[in-house]
């Protein structure tokens, strides 16, 4: 039997919905449709290392002309009243993992015997997409993100993702400044290190690769996201956008703005579709498809990497910094090496 949590469970939940449906809804940057505008999917596959398995939606199966395709040997009556009740499960409420009844029948009816793509990978699903004016099909991959679970993280943590700020004419004791009871011991720790200092000044990323994947976008960006970093842990700003519109308030170079905006969204779509921190990047998009959302009420819809401002209008309010595992990934405390006294603040972007 399968176990998971609703974000694993919403995996199967969008290869059971394409099957059914065939289709697929396009969504605008607030994740609405308007009734007309979908793409038809022609196929679906699931890929690892060891498996590739193709599902042909219910209404593209041609009889005899597919021979072994599962969903030829699947009663659609009955896949309908299964993925009714597999809906009633994922709305449903229960902990962190659970073995679905339904969701479990769907599965084995598929063949699919792991809930979840391989972390290392951007890409969640692969869909052949039917092509405007005759042309043959193209298949894209996709990433899934789910809203019926917690939020799902765009960036994760890492000792990768930490910038290191130097502490200037810090005059404090560093064992009584990382001494703290608040439930937000970063932003504690933070504000006592502040006033020991004169000021904090942004000195480097932790990872060099993390260092040279920003210098791909514009060399400023390690300034800017060291900044919004910075602003999140004072506690000034919490989501991407809070955080974009503090940084704009501070500086009035001319096109300041419009230039930031431009090299975040960048990044975050780069982000999203295959750039990591802890990897050398070579400005090369896994996930060429775009999202695919599974929204609160179970709807499923698309944001595709056709349209690119849409997309990245999507990330950009719809992403937040998060505090990660401090002693996990090394930050937090004030420490000195050499003459200087630092601080590392984690950058991990998680969606509202």
């Amino acid at each position: 039997m399968l176990s998971g949590n609703k974000g694993e469970w919403s995996e199967l939940w969008v290869l059971c919905n394409l099957i059914e449906s065939g289709v697929l809804a396009t969504a605008d940057s607030n994740l609405q449709t308007s009734p007309g505008n979908q793409v038809l999917v022609e196929a679906i596959s699931l890929r690892s290392k060891t498996s590739n398995f193709t599902f042909i939606p219910f209404d593209r199966i041609t009889p005899g002309a597919r021979v072994g395709n599962v969903t030829e040997r699947i009663d659609r009556d009955w896949f309908r009243k299964t993925i009714t009740a597999f809906q009633r499960e994922l709305l449903s409420t229960w902990g962190s993992n659970k073995e679905l009844q339904a969701g479990n029948a769907l599965a084995a009816s598929l063949g699919v015997y792991t809930l979840k793509a391989s972390s290392s990978e951007k890409v969640d699903i692969w869909l052949q997409l039917a092509s405007p004016h005759g042309l043959a099909p193209v298949e894209l991959g996709y990433s899934i993100k789910s809203q019926i679970g917690g939020s799902s993280t765009l960036l994760n943590a890492g000792r990768t993702s930490n910038f290191v700020y130097e502490l200037a004419n810090f005059d404090g004791n560093i064992e009584k400044t990382n001494c703290t009871t608040s439930n937000s011991k970063v932003r504690a720790i933070l504000a006592n290190a502040l006033a020991a200092s004169r000021e904090i000044v942004f000195y480097e990323c932790e990872n060099s690769t993390f260092a040279d994947n920003l210098d791909m976008f514009n060399q400023d960006l390690k300034e800017d996201l060291a900044s919004m970093v910075l602003d999140y842990y004072k506690g000034n700003s919490t989501t991407i956008s809070e955080a974009f519109w503090s940084l704009c308030a501070d500086n009035d170079e001319h096109n300041f703005e419009r230039a930031l905006k431009y090299r975040l969204g960048e990044f975050l779509n780069a982000v999203a579709l295959g750039m990591t921190p802890g990897k050398q990047w070579n400005g090369g998009l896994k996930g060429h498809g775009g999202y695919i959302v599974v929204k609160p009420d179970t709807s499923v819809v698309g944001l595709h990497l056709a349209n690119k401002q849409e997309f990245i209008d999507y990330l950009f309010k719809s992403t937040k910094f998060d505090t990660a595992s401090t002693t996990r990934h090394d930050f937090g405390r004030v420490y000195q090496s050499g003459n200087k006294y630092l601080i590392k603040l984690n950058l991990q972007i998680r969606f509202i």
